[in-house]
């Protein structure tokens, strides 16, 4: 009898154990399990473990970060690759240690997720919301498999190789600096460098953080474009192209030069021929904008909404939220709130759903506008958005 006890007593301490241990799908298991010691101690860990890190640059301001935390971070798959086979490690933007790894890896814009292999060589770099979880896995995974470096040789311990003190400066949360001042600064430090020294990582980021483009500067940007494009990344090469193409379209809408801006646009195939109607709409839209054309602006979006399977949609809620800005004609505003209205149907966020009742409100369309704008609140509250701005906008056109 006692021998009978004892086996039930293993096998119930066997069952409880089992099912204590927390499960697949628990908070537990929901969550990144970031690194929680140094930057150098975190490139220790990847170097001895033989895993890549992923480096997340965030901010509590950030609306991209928390709706990416809730969303692309907690998908199971991700999840998974991301807990499991990499050294994951988060700088916040807005503290001290921060504001230099924005510095050195160039994060004007955020969420910014840094790839570095177990050897300290950078990989790979993504700026923005990632809204397609399995390509991402499946990006994770191809860098688990001999990924190959970017060619510029980047020591990421070292978190400054020399920078000027006003770049550092501009990354700084707390500094009240003058972006046209800094340009004139950025513009005169790679002036008094050889044009050999362009391509090092001093000045471009420089060139990067402060969209050099202009002169003799911008034409060594295109003409080495694919060695910039292997040296840091495309994401970065194509966010500069994009700011040397808005510098260029603002000039010719300044001139009234149609015909040119189109011209332009069509070479650009030759940088990056497998975006072509990503970058068609882009800089037409840039174009048609700086000439104040709402009407072909609005063409661009309506067709672009109409024939894309992936529509730009976080572009598309900027352009509109600048057309709100920049006119009272009705007629456009109608047409820029029925557009909002497609882009809420395929993504319901808070910031297209604000926009598209600030719309709603200025087009006189003020009953849809309320009930957009209650349903924005609904879903900024629930994601732990600011809404106040929107409660405010309520308070104006509700008591009407």
């Amino acid at each position: 009898m006692p021998k009978i006890t004892l086996q039930l007593l293993l096998v119930s301490l066997c069952l409880f154990t089992a099912f204590s241990y927390p499960l697949y799908g628990t908070e537990r298991d929901t969550t990144l399990n970031y690194f929680e010691g140094s930057w150098e101690e975190a490139l220790d860990r990847s170097s001895e473990t033989g895993k890549p890190m992923m480096l997340s640059i965030l901010a509590n301001w950030c609306y991209w970060c928390k709706a990416m935390k809730e969303t692309t971070f907690k998908d199971p798959e991700v999840l998974d690759i991301l807990n499991n086979e990499f050294v994951l490690f988060r700088a916040n933007a807005e503290e001290k240690k921060g504001e230099k790894i924005s510095a050195k890896f160039r994060a004007t814009s955020l969420p910014v997720l840094i790839f570095i292999d177990s050897e300290g060589n950078l990989i790979d770099k993504n700026t923005g919301y990632i809204r397609d979880n399995l390509g991402f896995t499946k990006t994770l995974s191809s860098y688990l498999e001999f990924p190959e470096p970017l060619r510029a040789k980047i020591d990421v311990r070292n978190l400054d190789p020399g920078f000027p003190e006003f770049y550092l400066s501009s990354f700084d949360s707390d500094e009240d600096w003058s972006e046209e001042e800094f340009t004139v600064k950025a513009f005169q430090f790679l002036d008094q460098l050889d044009r050999s020294e362009w391509m090092d990582e001093v000045a471009w980021s420089v060139m990067f953080r402060f969209g050099i483009v202009m002169a003799e500067m911008g034409a060594y940007f295109l003409e080495n474009y694919h060695q910039f494009k292997e040296n840091y990344g495309e994401a970065e090469t194509f966010a500069h192209l994009n700011n040397l193409y808005n510098y260029y379209m603002f000039i010719h809408a300044q001139r009234d030069e149609e015909e040119e801006a189109l011209q332009l646009i069509n070479l650009l195939s030759e940088f990056e021929p497998e975006r072509k109607e990503e970058l068609s709409l882009r800089y037409k839209v840039s174009f048609y904008m700086q000439s104040r054309d709402w009407n072909k602006v609005l063409d661009q979006l309506e067709n672009h909404l109409s024939r894309s399977d992936e529509p730009q949609l976080n572009s598309i809620n900027s352009v509109c939220l600048n057309i709100h800005d920049a006119t009272s004609d009705r007629e456009i505003l109608n047409r820029a709130a029925a557009v909002m209205g497609k882009l809420t149907e395929i993504e319901p966020a808070y910031q297209h759903l604000d926009t598209h009742a600030s719309l709603l409100f200025r087009a006189g369309q003020t009953q849809k506008g309320i009930e957009v704008a209650e349903k924005a609140i609904e879903v900024g509250e629930k994601a732990g958005i600011d809404v106040t701005d929107t409660r405010y906008l309520l308070e104006i056109y509700g008591d009407h």
